[in-house]
């Protein structure tokens, strides 16, 4: 997984996640990721791990091509990450922008 940049907002507030999650919700390419079975590294017991509402995987034809997510710190951006597909999960990122309110900045190191 490769960091690829962010989409930026003025302010992430509560408005703005309400929309990234209700985007999650209706675009086919997004969904949340699935709860997964783990070990606690504290009690050594196994443990359900749920994902954060805000996390949502980039996809087609049901391959997963990156993530999108909210920063745990409260920055007014959510990260883009990439597997494959670059092409796709930019051309997404820009489209998920545009929609909620935000504007969507290429990082990645080449």
């Amino acid at each position: 997984m490769d960091f690829i940049g962010k989409i930026n907002f003025k302010e992430l507030d509560e408005g703005t996640i309400n929309s990234w999650c209700n985007l999650i919700e209706s675009k086919e390419y997004l969904a949340w990721p699935e709860k997964r079975i783990g070990i606690n590294p504290f009690s050594g017991e196994e443990t359900e791990f749920n994902p954060k509402p805000t996390t949502a995987k980039v996809m087609s034809d049901g391959k997963i091509h990156g993530d999108i997510f909210a920063a745990e710190n409260g920055s007014p951006f959510l990260w883009v990450t990439c597997y494959d597909n670059l092409a796709f999960v930019e051309e997404k990122a820009k489209e998920i922008a545009a929609t909620i309110g935000g504007e969507y900045k290429s990082e990645r190191l080449t």
